[in-house]
């Protein structure tokens, strides 16, 4: 994707505090039913939301403290499941490519973090 500017973590800590719209009616929160035989299905799950935040939150740690946080592989492994899961759902391979792109990043996070044993 294009390069996008990093994001200014400090607008609008001054400033007199603006509450956000929120949509009309009751928040929706996401959950898992249950079938049995160790498997759930989703329910109320946005994919692409939970996709978007967690890149952001991968580019503003990844900006403030490089590969070497111990954080990174976390969210990077929780993004290649979000694409894997993306790609599943769409039937569109080029998810499964951004999945090990992020795995990819686990393991170079991983090494930086605790050596080449450790990935």
């Amino acid at each position: 994707g294009a390069a996008r500017m990093p994001r200014n973590v400090m607008l609008g800590i001054f400033e007199a505090a603006v509450a956000a719209a929120e949509p009309a009616g009751p928040r929706v929160y996401p959950t898992f039913n249950d079938v049995g035989g160790g498997y759930a299905i989703p329910v109320d799950h946005d994919n692409d939301k939970a996709i978007d935040f967690y890149e952001e939150s991968f580019q503003d740690l990844f900006q403030q403290f490089g590969m070497a946080h111990p954080g990174v592989p976390a969210i990077c492994q929780g993004l290649a499941v979000l694409y894997d899961t993306k790609a599943g759902i769409e039937k569109d391979p080029k998810h499964y490519d951004k999945a090990i792109e992020y795995l990819n990043f686990t393991q170079r996070s991983m090494m930086a973090v605790a050596g080449e044993a450790a990935a």
